[in-house]
C-alpha cells in the first residue's frame, strides 16, 4: 500500500546524451516529455511527446504536475514488466510535483545521472545500470511495501556493483535535500550526500543498507508519521564517511541497527538518539558527539553485544 503520494526516479541507456544532472535542469526537446494527454500510465505511447514510452537512450521527463505510473499488471495496466530510460528528471513548480510511481512486478533501469525534485514512490525494483547520481532539492524518493515489503535497489553488474549516489543541493536540512525513505533493500554501495530515512508502520520491515555505505549526510530511524509506526535502518556492511546518525520519534521500537560485519571505526558523524534504539553488534567508533534525549518520558537505548566496541569522542 502507497502510504505517501509519489516521487521519482531514473536510470538506463547509452552516454550520448549530456547528464541531466545540473541545477535547474528541466524538459526540453532533447527529452521524451510526459503529457498526461490520455490517462497517467507510464505504459501509454502517447502519454509521452515522442509517442512512445522512453527508451534506454532517451531522458524521460515528468513535469510539475505531471503523474507517470507503471501499475501492476494483474490490476489491469498493459506494457513490458520491465522499464528503462537513460536518466528522469522530476520536475516541481513550488508545492505542484511531477511523479513517478513503480509498482510491485514492475522493474526501471537507469544508466545517466538524474535529476529528483518531485516524487518517485518505488514499490517495484530500481536496476542502475552504471555508477549512478541521482540529484535534487526537496525531493522525495519513497519506497512503499507490497503487503508489507518494500522495493529494492540492483546493479546490472556483479563484479564490481555498480555504486548510487544520493546527492542532496542542500543535505544539512531534510526538508529542503534528497531524501530516500520508507522500506526498501537497497543491494548497491551508497555515497549518502542527502537524506536516508527508515521508516514505515511495521517493525518487521526496514530499510537495509546491503552494502558498503559512505558520504556526509544523514542516516535516520523515523518514528514521526501516522499510523503508530515506527522505523528501522540496517547497516549489514562498512560505514564510513562524516554522515550523523539519528534515532528520532516517540516510540522505542524506531532503530538503527549496525549488523555483525558492518564494522565502522573511521566515522566522524554525531549520533542522536531520542527515545528510540541504537543497536550495536559490530565495533561502532566515531570522533562525533553522542546525545541521548528523552520523548514522552520514554528513555532513549542503546545496545551493544558481547567483545564489541562502542565508541564516541564526546559522551
Amino acid at each position: 500500500m502507497l502510504r505517501k503520494t509519489t516521487l521519482l526516479l531514473v536510470l538506463g541507456g547509452l552516454a550520448a546524451f549530456a547528464s541531466p544532472l545540473a541545477m535547474g535542469q528541466t524538459c526540453d526537446a532533447n527529452s521524451n516529455t510526459f503529457t498526461n494527454l490520455v490517462d497517467d500510465r507510464w505504459t501509454t505511447a502517447a502519454n509521452w511527446s515522442r509517442g512512445h514510452m522512453p527508451t534506454s537512450n532517451e531522458v524521460a521527463c515528468i513535469p510539475a504536475g505531471m503523474h507517470a505510473v507503471a501499475d501492476r499488471m494483474d490490476l489491469g495496466d498493459p506494457g513490458p514488466a520491465h522499464l528503462s530510460c537513460l536518466a528522469v528528471i522530476i520536475e516541481r513548480d513550488g508545492e505542484v510535483w511531477g511523479t513517478v510511481a513503480i509498482d510491485y512486478g514492475r522493474s526501471l533501469t537507469i544508466r545517466e545521472h538524474s535529476r529528483v525534485d518531485g516524487r518517485f514512490v518505488l514499490i517495484g525494483v530500481l536496476k542502475i545500470d552504471g555508477d549512478l547520481t541521482i540529484a535534487g532539492a526537496e525531493g522525495l524518493f519513497h519506497a512503499g511495501g507490497h503487503g508489507g515489503g518494500g522495493g529494492g535497489i540492483v546493479s546490472t553488474q556483479t563484479n564490481p556493483l555498480y555504486t548510487l549516489t544520493l546527492q542532496g543541493d542542500d543535505n544539512s536540512d531534510p526538508t529542503t535535500s534528497l531524501s530516500l525513505r520508507g522500506v526498501l533493500d537497497v543491494q548497491v554501495p551508497v555515497v549518502n550526500n542527502a537524506f536516508v530515512v527508515g521508516d514505515f508502520d511495521g517493525g518487521e520491515y526496514a530499510m537495509t543498507m546491503h552494502e558498503e555505505v559512505s558520504g556526509n549526510g544523514h542516516w535516520m530511524a523515523d518514528a514521526q508519521f501516522d499510523g503508530g509506526g515506527y522505523g528501522r535502518l540496517v547497516f549489514k556492511k562498512q560505514i564510513t564517511g562524516s554522515a550523523d546518525f539519528s534515532v528520532i520519534g516517540d516510540r522505542p521500537e524506531a532503530s538503527i541497527e549496525i549488523a555483525a560485519g558492518a564494522a565502522s571505526t573511521t566515522l566522524t558523524g554525531d549520533v542522536t538518539i531520542d527515545t528510540g534504539t541504537f543497536i550495536v553488534n559490530d565495533d561502532f567508533t566515531t570522533t562525533g558527539n553522542l546525545t541521548m534525549e528523552s520523548v514522552g518520558g520514554l528513555a532513549p537505548v542503546i545496545e551493544v553485544a558481547a567483545r564489541v566496541t562502542l565508541r564516541f569522542e564526546n559522551p
